[in-house]
């Protein structure tokens, strides 16, 4: 399951509170993941899971088509491991008031690269509750999910949006909706 979103959306932090290890988390100035990391664990005993912390696409050295490209490398490479992506987790930090440019490509970007059949596979959640004005998180979220060129078209075809408050328990939620998407798709 890729996490994707922008810099600073909280992707290291989600997946950290899944796998409860300790892994790098940036909260300086500068980029937190730098390279696509896997993080592999057992959930429910039977069930191998792997979180992929994809680095942003916003705030990286190289252009937005390299990192794109080391994203593909990166997936073809594991498809040869027989590891397949099953699912993406998108981040959004519920504070950012405006949705610009960058954002845009990228849910335009991620629209091509997934397609719709791909759709009710991926999680759309919104990070930072615990630190947003709950009527302006809401505004938000509300516009998000009504605008056809934000998430409504994603939205209509079977993604799902979830709110992460920053704790354990909301971060194994999305994760549970994930793999519930999951398994619907393989039966």
């Amino acid at each position: 399951i890729a996490v994707i979103g922008v810099t600073g959306s909280g992707k290291s932090s989600l997946i950290k509170l899944i796998i409860c290890r300790d892994i790098p988390i940036g909260h300086g100035l500068y980029l937190g993941t730098e390279n696509i990391t896997s993080y592999s664990f057992m959930y429910e005993e039977r069930l191998r899971v792997h979180l992929i912390d994809i680095p942003g696409f916003d705030d990286r050295h190289e252009s937005e088509t390299d990192a794109l490209r080391e994203l593909v490398s990166w997936l073809s490479a594991t498809y040869e491991k027989k590891i397949q992506l099953s699912g993406i987790i998108y981040l959004h930090h519920i504070m950012n008031n405006r949705f610009g440019g960058l954002a845009k490509r990228n849910v335009a970007m991620f629209k091509r690269l997934c397609g719709p059949t791909c759709f009710p596979n991926i999680i759309l959640a919104t990070t930072f509750w615990d630190v947003t004005e709950p009527d302006i998180g809401i505004a938000r979220e509300k516009e998000l999910i009504e605008r056809e060129d934000l998430w409504g078209f994603m939205l209509s075809r079977g993604s799902a949006v979830m709110r992460h408050s920053g704790s354990r328990q909301s971060a194994i939620a999305i994760l549970e909706r994930s793999l519930r998407n999951r398994r619907q798709a393989q039966s």
